[in-house]
């Protein structure tokens, strides 16, 4: 569900990458460096 969730907040253009590594623990890929740098502020 979590998967669903993030992929609903970050379509495949913005993070094409999102992967499970354990539970309740993400990784996110982003492919700008303006959205990534506007995530790491607003966590």
């Amino acid at each position: 569900m979590a998967m669903m969730f993030l992929r609903n907040m970050w379509p495949e253009a913005e993070a094409p990458i999102i992967g499970e590594i354990d539970q309740n623990l993400h990784s996110i890929t982003h492919s700008a460096k303006l959205l990534y740098e506007a995530v790491i502020e607003n966590s």
